[in-house]
């Protein structure tokens, strides 16, 4: 009996690709044939390898697997679960309703976005709907042991959120300025990051700190190797690095501090017990991220927040503060992830993947086999890298990227704790 097949698209390598390369190893436990694609061959592989169940985590992919694997089951697994009252898929969904009607299955990240489904979409089928968790949260939930906080570590962590001026394709900002509401953002983020820069050379001049940057998903990181040493100095240079690594959770454990603007990666942080210094007031910002969700003014208040560059680097200098549990963080993960009602959310996931791969018939047509839909994307992205190397910020090509440390491990906490 041939193993049911499924495509996984990863949309960003800094944020998706690692709990798709978790998903895809439970499944690969459940009898299935699991590649894990990106932006760049998932239309290719659904052309070419024709799955039993295309998984995304941006619902308008739903159209691309309609019109090039229209056999497959479409499986949405979100990918950002706080997002403003505007925005939220039930919002979406409310617009598109043939949007929603085209996905076999829905996988929220908590029932509170369930509920949102059911208030702004009335006759939606919601019993193809799930709540199931977070499923980045289990890269923290379930690390080994052996992989904790080292309050000893020697680096600050810099958190950066400025896709809209350093994007990942090289694009510049004026390529999307115009669009609505892009220039408040525009402008936000320019002062965002002057004033980051500024907290850097700070606690590299008045430290003997390491800096790690680790850039925004959307991001691209060379513009931080390339000019480091022009905003830095040649003095300080050596002691700042680049992180590219696929896993939130296996660079946080590195550092002592993180310093960032408000931003999600809190929640991981906090549940990894890394204490988090908010960027915000330095950069004359915290009003701004506070409006933009409701949500944002709650992580301000759960981080540490300095009020000058002088208190920021006493802040540094002490022992690390112990992260405390914080009402309103915990609240947030009971009401937006279920994180009290649920195991692992990429187990919940898969078992029902697996079940639907299973029960679905074998799409028919030519298919090709995987190791030669492998082989294709791999020439496919070996000329893609050369012709233009910030394709990598973006696309994931299996051995090019390193999978995230104690994925393995993970997986068996996972499968032992069920």
């Amino acid at each position: 009996m041939k193993k049911p097949r499924i495509a996984i698209r990863a949309f960003t390598c800094r944020r998706d690709v690692a709990p798709a390369l978790l998903l895809a190893a439970l499944l690969e436990r459940r009898g299935c044939d699991v590649l894990v694609t990106c932006v760049r061959d998932f239309v290719r592989t659904l052309r070419t390898w024709k799955p039993e169940v295309a998984v995304f985590n941006t619902p308008g992919i739903v159209e691309q697997v309609r019109a090039h694997s229209p056999q497959s089951k479409a499986v949405f697994l979100e990918g950002e679960g706080f997002l403003p009252s505007e925005m939220t898929r039930g919002v979406r969904w409310q617009k598109r309703s043939e949007e929603f009607e085209d996905i076999d299955m829905v996988f929220m990240w908590g029932k509170r976005a369930v509920e949102d489904i059911r208030i702004h979409v009335p006759d939606a089928n919601m019993d193809k709907v799930r709540s199931i968790g977070n499923p980045s949260l289990d890269l923290v939930r379930f690390l080994p042991e052996t992989a904790s906080y080292d309050p000893r570590a020697n680096s600050v962590g810099i958190a950066t959120r400025f896709n809209s001026i350093n994007d990942h394709r090289g694009s510049p900002p004026t390529r999307t300025l115009p669009n609505p509401g892009n220039l408040e953002r525009v402008i936000v983020q320019c002062r965002a990051f002057v004033g980051l820069i500024d907290c850097i050379r700070t606690l590299l001049e008045q430290t003997d700190y390491r800096i790690s940057i680790r850039p925004h998903p959307l991001e691209q990181k060379e513009s931080y190797e390339n000019y480091k040493q022009h905003w830095f100095g040649v003095q300080y240079a050596s002691r700042v690095e680049v992180d590219d690594s696929l896993s939130f959770s296996q660079w946080a454990l590195n550092q002592k501090y993180i310093l960032s603007p408000t931003s999600t990666s809190l929640l991981e942080a906090y549940l990894l017990k890394v204490p988090v210094i908010n960027a915000d007031i330095l950069c004359n910002t915290d009003e701004y991220n506070r409006n933009y969700a409701t949500m944002s003014e709650e992580w301000q208040a759960a981080g540490l927040n300095p009020r000058s560059h002088d208190e920021l680097v006493e802040m540094v200098k002490g022992n690390p503060p112990a992260v405390r549990e914080d009402p309103a963080i915990e609240q947030q993960l009971r009401e937006y992830c279920d994180i009290d009602e649920v195991g692992s959310a990429c187990l919940a996931a898969a078992e029902e993947i697996a079940e639907l791969a299973v029960r679905s018939p074998t799409v028919r047509g030519g298919r090709l086999p995987t190791w030669l839909v492998d082989s294709i994307d791999r020439i496919s992205f070996n000329r893609a890298y050369r012709k233009d190397p910030l394709h990598a910020n973006m696309h994931y090509r299996r051995g090019h990227h390193a999978p995230p440390q104690h994925l393995n491990s993970i997986v068996d906490n996972i499968v032992g704790h069920t």
